[in-house]
């Protein structure tokens, strides 16, 4: 089985995508790891966040770490509709994800702790770090369902892979091709790679490869 992790980057799939007519399959570019060498990849597995209103149950924000404990190994956990200055993921959280096998954390807002999940190598993706915590200001909304985050929506069982340049969204239904050609890709930029450090003039690398 190939470790499509190891030999993948958010430039390759980026590419990939576009080439097939899908043209926003990016997350924005606030959505930053919290580690250079951060990198995720899994099957998408949703939640949606909202602010508390009067009569509703502040301890419905612990519907999210019920929702962890749920999740599969190598499932990647997406949180939408996240806010500016409230923080819903921090170390805790982390560690049940860890424990959990999950492979990483997206999230259209804000987490903490974030020396924590860094000395943990936990990845997770977010827009800002900020100390303030979500409890009795906002709680989970919806689990499962469709997550817009920017211009990309994220669907169920779709496919992410995020790395320090970006996280790519792959709809399920096109995975396998998008893998295929991802990998044809590699395969061709280890080749130019080559023929750069044999010394190949650039006029001949582009004859004899394509565009690079």
């Amino acid at each position: 089985m190939t470790n499509y992790k190891a030999h993948l980057t958010s430039a390759i799939i980026s590419d990939v995508l576009y080439e097939m007519g899908y043209t926003q399959q990016l997350l924005p570019p606030e959505i930053k790891p919290n580690f250079m060498k951060a990198c995720l990849f899994g099957r998408a597995r949703t939640m949606s966040l909202k602010h508390i209103t009067d009569g509703e149950d502040p301890r419905d924000v612990y519907r999210g770490l019920h929702f962890i404990e749920q999740l599969k190994k190598g499932e990647v956990l997406v949180v939408g509709n996240g806010f500016k200055e409230m923080a819903f993921f921090g170390e805790l959280m982390a560690t049940l994800a860890q424990h959990r096998g999950i492979d990483g954390t997206i999230i259209d807002g804000c987490t903490r702790d974030t020396i924590e999940t860094i000395a943990m190598c936990y990845p997770v993706f977010a827009r800002t770090n900020y100390a303030r915590d979500i409890k009795k200001r906002g709680i989970v909304d919806k689990l499962d369902s469709s997550v817009v985050i920017g211009e990309c929506a994220i669907e169920p069982g779709d496919l992410l892979f995020g790395d320090y340049d970006a996280v790519a969204v792959i709809p399920k239904k096109i995975e396998n091709e998008v893998l295929t050609r991802c990998m044809v890709v590699v395969d061709l930029e280890k080749k130019i790679k080559e023929d750069i450090q044999r010394g190949t003039s650039v006029d001949d690398i582009l004859r004899e490869r394509g565009d690079f």
